[in-house]
């Protein structure tokens, strides 16, 4: 994924632990004014390519740029890249408010913006209680407040959605909308694939450490393709129909079928294999089957 002027530009980055190759040669950028999602498998090597690229572990190869520096080397860093990487780093006895003032100083701010950013992550009513009594989802948005703090360009947030509810998802979903609309950038890591279709504009899946795939999100869910739901005991059919056709096609774990073609040529496929495969429902090919097929060939060797 390629853009000019790109916010985040990392290069075969590699990070080993001992044997362990925890990230092996990555290389991928976040442009302007984009919402990148990091994704990956539990162990992909998410974790540690955020902890580099934030100067939190040293590379063993390869270099991860923050508006075209190290991150350590960013002049007042907390006014250029706003950073949530642990939505439960907090001081249980210490209230919101507190622990808001305790970063304003750093980020060249006071008062009036904590008192801004209270109330945007809707945590006023709340915000002199003790940290400790918050639920998971008030700890995100308290994290969320204090990566706002500088007014940032940059947003670096691991898992934001974590405990939030349905309405909490919908306004975190519209206000990194509005950040990336306005100009900003954010990298955004989530097990929340569904959320994250309907946010992100670009996606970089790593698994074992790898790079899998990046590019903009469109390109990965194109139309030439979609899933298939058989009835029960159909399936074997279905793969046989479309096998006979000539389609790409490939199992998913819950019993469907991605097939490698629009619906129109699948159609023609089941069609004509009549009877045996009646009842075969059509889906538009998501974030999550792709995910799926993806990491899935990682794990063979032949991922694209």
């Amino acid at each position: 994924m390629a853009h000019q002027q790109a916010v985040i530009a990392v290069r075969g980055l590699s990070k080993h632990f001992g044997g362990i190759r925890a990230v092996d040669d990555v290389s991928f950028d976040v442009g302007r004014g984009r919402i990148a999602g990091f994704l990956g498998p539990n162990g992909a090597g998410k974790t540690t390519t955020l902890r580099a690229l934030l100067g939190l572990v040293r590379p063993t190869a390869g270099s991860a740029l923050v508006l075209g520096e190290p991150y350590g080397k960013l002049r007042g860093p907390l006014r250029r890249a706003g950073v949530s990487l642990d939505g439960n780093a907090f001081v249980p006895g210490r209230t919101g408010r507190a622990h808001l003032l305790c970063y304003a100083g750093p980020a060249g701010t006071g008062k009036r913006r904590v008192g801004e950013l209270l109330s945007l992550v809707d945590l006023e009513g709340a915000a002199d209680r003790p940290v400790g009594g918050y639920s998971t989802g008030m700890r995100q948005r308290l994290s969320l407040a204090a990566a706002l703090l500088g007014e940032p360009e940059l947003l670096v947030l691991d898992e934001p959605s974590n405990g939030l509810d349905p309405d909490g998802i919908i306004w975190l979903r519209t206000f990194l909308k509005e950040f990336a609309g306005s100009g900003g950038t954010v990298l955004l890591s989530s097990h929340l694939l569904g959320e994250m279709q309907r946010t992100i504009d670009d996606v970089v899946l790593v698994d074992h450490g790898r790079l899998v795939h990046s590019g903009p999100l469109e390109e990965l869910l194109h139309p030439d393709q979609c899933v298939l739901a058989p009835e029960q005991g159909a399936g074997e059919k279905v793969a046989a129909a479309l096998a006979e056709a000539g389609t790409e096609h490939r199992p998913l774990p819950d019993g469907r079928l991605w097939a490698g073609a629009g619906a129109d040529r699948v159609r023609a496929a089941l069609e004509e294999a009549g009877e045996a495969v009646y009842g075969t429902r059509r889906e538009p090919c998501g974030l999550e089957e792709m995910f799926v097929l993806l990491t899935r060939a990682a794990e063979k060797g032949d991922a694209r």
